[in-house]
């Protein structure tokens, strides 16, 4: 049975892997993976993703069932010309065709957003990399003759 909620206006309420909203007798429930619509308690639709990908609580996409992130298979892509059957073939046995393409479609969706990621990811690793030259460490190295 559906929660209650206020004839007017909308309200969300968590159960579990599920929210549901309400407003005017509309009912949208969201599972992982599917999104239910209904109309006074009657099932309007019912659309059923399978996009391998989904956001962890930082807003970061993963691709589903690996520990891939959609950011490392664009870089794959983007770096290296790889093609998307090279990827499948490079990671043999931990993602799928269907994987990589997902990863890639969502890619294309938030170009700008992921772009600007990989321009922060890369503008922190030049800084790290500038601050460790002169790091106790690597002084020592230089004076030993290994770097």
């Amino acid at each position: 049975m559906a929660p209650t909620a206020a004839a007017f206006g909308p309200s969300a309420i968590r159960t579990g892997p599920q929210i549901t909203i309400a407003t005017r007798g509309i009912w949208l429930t969201i599972r992982k993976k599917q999104i239910l619509c209904a109309y006074k308690n009657e099932t309007l639709m019912s659309v059923v993703s399978f996009n391998h990908i989904w956001l962890d609580d930082r807003n970061v996409a993963w691709i589903d069932q690996t520990n891939m992130k959609v950011i490392e298979i664009a870089l794959e892509h983007l770096a290296h010309g790889s093609s998307v059957e090279d990827i499948v073939e490079q990671h043999r046995g931990v993602i799928s065709l269907a994987q990589v393409h997902a990863a890639l479609a969502y890619y294309y969706d938030h170009e700008a957003d992921l772009n600007a990621e990989i321009e922060r990811q890369l503008d922190t690793a030049d800084r790290l990399r500038s601050a460790s030259l002169s790091s106790p460490g690597r002084l020592k190295l230089k004076q030993m003759g290994r770097l």
